[in-house]
């Protein structure tokens, strides 16, 4: 996890810039559109209770729980969006009060209502758990006083020509440039870039570089609002103004279903007999109470609430259900490469060593005295290979070099091909993407080593997987085009963008959706914040950074990327699920229109066609637990 906060009440890793456009979550028990509910329920109950308050409470209910929904039908029509469901809603409701029944009139919106507060409860549960998922983040810096000591202040406190203590493992607060101290540097949240940066005094470095080695001191060039993660959030807000909109699953089909049954309706008011059309005004309005989507409006949204549901079990949190339906249109996937096609960290790739035994005690008899990530991915393979270590002496470490000692007087030395070369000892050509560690005694070459980043588990069967849907893939990373390149061609992804700041993968995200159509973009770190915000979905892996985490639409929190094809394989299912609810609540609704046509059904068949549909429905919804 990150280590950076963005303020007081919202922290995003890495990010230590104010972020105004916080949404608290509120508990279910609290949100508005549940004391809605229950008022104008228990309003609809004590109006069948008490005949002498029946018509206050009637009012009541039905200012409460329809009042939205007319003023909505209103509001639309005359913005020229009329045809949706609450159109159909305040035609079905109006015809009832018209003929009398207002109890049905209300149950239309009331059923409606709680359709609404399920998929409302569903989208605020998988947000909260997404934020109990966050760390909180270190807030404050420490800062140089004038008599050498250091004191924390509140990152936004903190102004140019500061003096700043990094210490290992913390991240870089604010742009500038190393005052004292040299180390390494992890710019992967970045820049995707997996190779540790090497500073010195005097090297620029940005915010939200993650401190790998020594404690460095660091002299602050920018102030909060003008240091890198700052504008990384910036980008991501002006994204996610941009993102495209996912429309509701309910939606769509109302925007077919309502002016079809408007139509139909109109047609059996002045058909058969057009100057009868006043008598044949109570069958038409009978028709559309019939033809009114209670049963739609209420099992769809549940469908999709159970949706959610079964893939937060599973660790899989979507933050609304125009997510979960919205899989289905996606065209091309971009990846990420380090933390989310690969594991994000350095592990040994081959050895190269006539004795390779002895290499591996002498390498990592030499590493062991270093904190560089290098160091410590070789000391983890050497650990199950044994636990015996030489004892040197003389050991000094140049850093972002190399490291040498003495062993019995013999000059043991290790690092880059450059820094021996330093030492005019000649080792041969490496060719691989992967980072080469060369190991030297006595000034001759005894071996090296290969480090580099591995695919994640699953990434192959993914790709393999997803490429049965006819999707487009991609990869757009920060890091060096060798290591891009290799990691895409283990995979058999043809299109890759290697070396990209975070704008630059913006750029090339909008490119693919003006090519390819809706993408998705699965990333993890502090960079990929605005391309996630962007994407019409964007997955985020649960172990990266906290800003990629709330730009995200989908987050797994266990962290493996085989839940991004079960994503896909809850949300057709969940989609057949409301298919199903569609034909069963259509499939009584038109044998009831056609009894009622023909005189065999009086209002209350009506009733039976919205109501009883309405609770098969929800029956079938609620298999979705269960699947």
């Amino acid at each position: 996890m990150e280590n950076i906060c963005l303020d007081d009440k919202k922290r995003h890793s890495g990010c230590t810039c104010c972020h105004h456009h916080q949404h608290s979550q509120k508990p279910w028990y609290k949100q508005s559109n549940l004391y809605k509910v229950l008022i104008g329920i228990s309003s609809f109950a004590l109006s069948y209770i008490n005949a002498s308050i029946a018509n206050y409470c009637l009012f009541i209910a039905a200012l409460i729980l329809g009042g939205e929904v007319y003023f909505t039908a209103v509001r639309n029509f005359f913005r020229g969006h009329m045809f949706d469901e609450n159109l159909l809603m305040t035609i079905a409701s109006g015809g009832a009060f018209y003929l009398g029944d207002y109890h049905e009139a209300i149950g239309i919106v009331m059923f409606y209502q709680i359709g609404e507060f399920f998929e409302g409860l569903a989208t605020t549960k998988s947000q909260q758990k997404v934020k109990q998922m966050l760390d909180m983040r270190v807030k404050n810096i420490k800062v140089q006083q004038p008599d050498g000591t250091f004191s924390l202040l509140p990152s936004e406190k903190v102004t140019p020509q500061a003096i700043v203590l990094v210490a290992t493992g913390e991240r870089i607060p604010l742009d500038g440039t190393v005052h004292a101290g040299t180390g390494s540097l992890d710019t992967s949240s970045l820049t995707g870039e997996s190779f540790p940066l090497e500073v010195k005094p005097g090297d620029k470095v940005l915010s939200g570089m993650l401190n790998c080695g020594a404690p460095l001191q660091i002299y602050v060039e920018k102030n909060l609002a003008d240091s890198m993660v700052s504008k990384l959030v910036q980008i991501t807000e002006v994204a996610a103004a941009q993102k495209p909109h996912l429309e509701k699953f309910i939606t769509k089909f109302a925007r077919y279903y309502t002016p079809f049954i408007v139509l139909a309706a109109i047609l059996a008011t002045i058909f058969p007999h057009p100057d009868q059309w006043k008598a044949q005004l109570p069958i038409a309005l009978t028709f559309l109470i019939i033809s009114c989507p209670c049963a739609l409006v209420i099992s769809i949204p549940l469908s999709f609430f159970t949706g959610i549901g079964r893939a937060a079990k599973r660790g899989i949190f979507f933050k609304n259900s125009a997510i979960l339906e919205g899989l289905h249109s996606i065209k091309a996937v971009a990846f990420d490469k380090t933390g989310t096609l690969t594991e994000g960290h350095f592990n040994v790739q081959a050895v190269q060593a006539e004795n390779e035994m002895e290499f591996w005690r002498y390498l990592a008899s030499l590493e062991k005295y270093s904190n560089h990530p290098l160091a410590k991915a070789i000391l983890t393979a050497y650990a199950p290979i044994s636990n015996d270590f030489l004892n040197l002496s003389n050991v000094k470490e140049v850093s972002g070099y190399g490291i040498q000692g003495e062993y019995r007087g013999k000059q043991v030395i290790c690092g880059r091909a450059d820094f021996l070369a330093q030492k005019n000892i000649a080792t041969p050509t490496v060719n691989s993407p992967y980072t080469a560690i060369f190991l030297a005694i006595d000034d001759k070459y005894y071996g090296h080593i290969l480090l580099g980043d591995n695919l994640r588990p699953g990434s192959k069967e993914l790709i393999t997987e997803l490429a049965q849907k006819g999707l487009h893939f991609t990869l757009l990373t920060g890091d060096r085009p060798e290591p891009a390149h290799a990691i895409a061609k283990q995979l058999g992804i043809n299109d890759v963008s290697a070396g990209l700041l975070p704008a630059e993968k913006l750029i090339k995200l909008k490119k693919l959706r003006q090519t390819y159509g809706p993408i998705l973009f699965v990333g993890d770190g502090i960079n990929d914040a605005p391309v996630l915000a962007n994407a019409d979905i964007g997955i985020a892996m649960g172990e990266g950074a906290d800003s990629a985490t709330e730009a995200a639409d989908i987050v797994l929190l266990k962290n493996t990327v085989q839940h991004i094809a079960l994503s896909w394989q809850i949300s057709d299912q969940t989609r057949y699920l409301a298919y199903e609810n569609i034909v069963l609540a259509l499939g009584i609704k038109i044998i009831i229109i056609g009894l009622s046509l023909a005189g065999y059904t009086s209002l209350w068949g009506a009733v039976f066609a919205d109501t009883g549909a309405t609770l098969l429905c929800i029956a079938n919804a609620l298999r979705g637990f269960y699947k």
